[in-house]
């Protein structure tokens, strides 16, 4: 009976084994190639952020405003949850996460 045990506990570490190397091939195969699109599309991503600041920073109040506005009137169904969720971050401590972006856009 011990022999057989064994022979049991072998097998359950064995197809337990495989199974983890079979999961392990599934995450790497799709793994890689996310952490190749991230590597590629985050430069991207850095580089339109300057811009788009760089822009926001010479438009006038009025037009940031009207921008605003605009995405507000023309976002349809969802313009409760973007209003909801504006109000949220306003008493969630908006100010101090935009010190604190722009501090890091700074450096």
């Amino acid at each position: 009976t011990s022999t057989k045990k064994k022979e049991k506990d072998e097998t359950t570490t064995t197809t337990t084994t495989d199974s983890m190397n079979q999961v392990a091939t599934m995450v790497e195969k799709v793994a890689k190639p996310l952490g190749d699109f991230i590597v590629w599309i985050l430069p991207i991503l850095v580089q339109s952020s300057q811009r788009l600041y760089a822009l926001y920073k010479t438009l006038p109040v009025y037009t940031t405003k009207m921008i605003i506005g605009f995405i507000f009137c023309f976002f349809g169904g969802l313009y409760p949850t973007l209003f909801a969720a504006i109000q949220a971050a306003e008493h969630g401590g908006r100010k101090v996460c935009v010190e604190a972006i722009s501090d890091i856009a700074q450096e």
